[in-house]
């Protein structure tokens, strides 16, 4: 009987642990940075675009001040704020996203007038407290 009831804390005390820790990992804010196509048709024509999504998994809000694509040789181009559904410094909460988009056209040409030939190039997101915030690399049509 009292090895059973020992068990029985045990396992007890070591749910506990795991339900804290895992807890504990979702405290502050976790930021996932993705980056996908998105085609803006109308009747005459349609537009590719590069969209920026950042998704908050953690609890707490998270201060966003800005978002681009790294270049190649840490070059990095900032977007025009006054054309986006969210204007940075922008404050995300916790389980909510955000999304950020560019035209295609307007990224290889600013890619160009760098003068980097690479085509490759990394999204990210700024936020007030650890600079940037990475999503994968990916490579312009």
């Amino acid at each position: 009987m009292t090895l059973a009831i020992s068990i029985l804390g045990l396992v007890l005390a070591a749910s506990t642990f795991v339900w804290q820790w895992r807890t504990w990992l979702y405290e502050g804010y976790k930021l996932h940075v993705t980056c996908s196509s998105a085609v803006a048709t109308n009747a005459e024509s349609s537009e590719l675009f590069r969209m920026i999504t950042v998704v908050n998994i953690g609890r707490s809000p998270v201060e966003l001040t800005g978002w681009g694509f790294e270049l190649a040789g840490g070059q990095s181009t900032l977007i025009d704020q006054g054309s986006q559904a969210y204007r940075v410094p922008f404050t995300l909460n916790g389980g909510h996203q955000a999304f950020f988009t560019m035209r295609v056209d307007t990224l290889v040409d600013m890619i160009q007038v760098a003068g980097i030939d690479s085509r490759l190039v990394k999204p990210f997101v700024g936020i007030a407290t650890k600079g940037r915030i990475y999503g994968k690399a990916l490579e312009l049509q």
